[in-house]
């Protein structure tokens, strides 16, 4: 018995092993949270800053929901993803206890509320609209050449 588990193990572990190996030589395949994520910044509309890290899941996951949201309020909300390992400095500006944190700015740069960890867009958009600035999402285009169906 305790021949045929040594059999089985051995095995087991050696493939553990590799795979542990293969694993760490496999490049890391994150997404950027640098600001050059951030495009040109827009006059006269507020800004949401985006502190967090690569290493943070709910940083990376509000990268994602962010870059849907940039493209849906685009011409009314700035917003700034930044990876605090690359910009430390961001730190002591904003100091922080944890990640990921949302930061709402008005045109001056002035804050007007901070919110810790992660946040659907939707109340992201009512928390502007309860700070003033309407930056609600455009409604999606109709959809062109929909064939009918039915009558009429």
């Amino acid at each position: 018995m305790e021949r045929k588990l040594k059999m089985l193990i051995v095995p087991l572990l050696a493939i553990s092993v590799s795979w542990m190996v293969w694993a760490q030589s496999k490049p890391a395949s994150q997404p950027s949270s640098t600001p050059s994520s951030t495009p040109a910044s827009l006059p006269g509309a507020p800004k949401l800053l985006e502190l967090g890290t690569t290493t943070c899941t709910f940083c990376r996951q509000m990268k994602l929901s962010l870059e849907d949201l940039r493209k849906q309020t685009a011409g009314r909300l700035n917003i700034e993803i930044v990876d605090l390992d690359k910009n430390p400095e961001m730190d002591k500006k904003y100091p922080l206890e944890t990640v990921p944190v949302q930061v709402f700015l008005d045109p001056s740069g002035k804050e007007l509320y901070r919110h810790v960890t992660a946040w659907a867009n939707a109340d992201i958009i009512k928390k502007w609209k309860e700070l003033g600035y309407d930056v609600a999402v455009q409604p999606p285009e109709p959809a062109k050449n929909v064939l009918k169906v039915g009558g009429g």
